[in-house]
């Protein structure tokens, strides 16, 4: 999926498919509503198949030849979904193209959160393939720097050898932590120009973000001689924030498609413009089901 795709699909969101809710009641009726695929369990605003799911931007798709399973919205892979976000293979690997003539350097790239799947930032990552550059993450609305890494040929008097398990430590590579949640900002990557350009004519040269616990190389991957497409996939995991409702819980609370049920309180999302369902203390259960949650016994 090409990355402005994918960017467009997560700050569009709310114009690309109406609030609509089903009745939830039909759910625990429905007993062609699959809920596991593979190892992943599918819950309700999720579903497999028709009826099965409060939106069509809850739709999930499951490969039964491989047990795997795929979140519509994206058309990518979804490995978890929790009660507040979804660990999904949605983010693209973007190419690092700098004009080695011009001195110039790839222009920034905007990412921007929807009221339905939003970005946690901190707990993703940047990470960096390249020689020479240095990138860094500025937030939207405040113009504020928010963080940064830079990558070196393989140069140990500036960067000694890493006792880390990750070969991304500061040589061809790097990756930072985004200390704060953020919902637009921009990444920006320059090259350095300390070691006559190198970048140009480096094969691997890419830039993304990723969940923080990504850990696609080892010791053993070898960023000075390799070809992108035997390093990266087209897209890594990420994880995103899931929210039922673009609008803050005082304004939800009196709407007609409030989707929060019987014995569940609505919990704010994405700094107040959306929110999710969860049930009361000494309640369990699924909180977007007619009496879904349920008393302790």
């Amino acid at each position: 999926m090409a990355p402005q795709r994918m960017l467009v699909r997560i700050m569009y969101s709310a114009l690309l498919f109406a609030l609509h809710f089903q009745d939830t009641t039909a759910l625990t009726k429905n007993p062609h509503c699959q809920n596991k695929c593979g190892n992943l369990t599918i819950t309700y605003p999720f579903g497999i198949g028709e009826k099965c799911y409060l939106a069509e931007r809850y739709a999930v798709t499951c490969n039964h030849s491989t047990n795997s399973a795929y979140l519509d919205f994206f058309e990518s892979q979804v490995f978890n979904i929790s009660e507040s976000d979804l660990l999904i293979d949605a983010f693209p690997v973007l190419d690092l193209e700098f004009n080695k003539s011009s001195g110039e350097n790839p222009g920034p790239l905007e990412v921007s959160s929807g009221p339905y799947f939003i970005f946690p930032t901190a707990r993703n990552k940047l990470v960096v393939v390249a020689c020479d550059a240095y990138a860094y993450i500025v937030d939207s609305k405040t113009r504020n720097l928010v963080t940064g890494c830079a990558t070196f040929c393989n140069r140990p008097d500036i960067v000694p050898p890493s006792s880390s398990n990750s070969s991304c430590a500061g040589i061809h590579c790097c990756q930072t932590s985004i200390p704060k949640d953020i919902s637009d900002f921009t990444i920006q990557v320059h090259s350095m120009n300390t070691d006559q350009k190198s970048w140009a004519s480096d094969n691997c040269n890419a830039y993304f973000i990723a969940d923080k616990d990504f850990n696609g190389f080892d010791k053993s991957t070898n960023f000075s001689n390799c070809a992108k497409d035997r390093i990266f996939s087209d897209t890594v995991p990420v994880i995103l924030e899931w929210a039922v409702g673009n609008t803050s819980c005082k304004n939800a609370s009196r709407t007609k498609g409030y989707a929060c049920r019987e014995n569940s309180d609505c919990v704010e999302a994405a700094g107040g413009g959306a929110y999710r369902c969860g049930c009361k203390r000494g309640y369990k259960g699924n909180p977007y089901i007619k009496q879904g949650c349920k008393g302790n016994a």
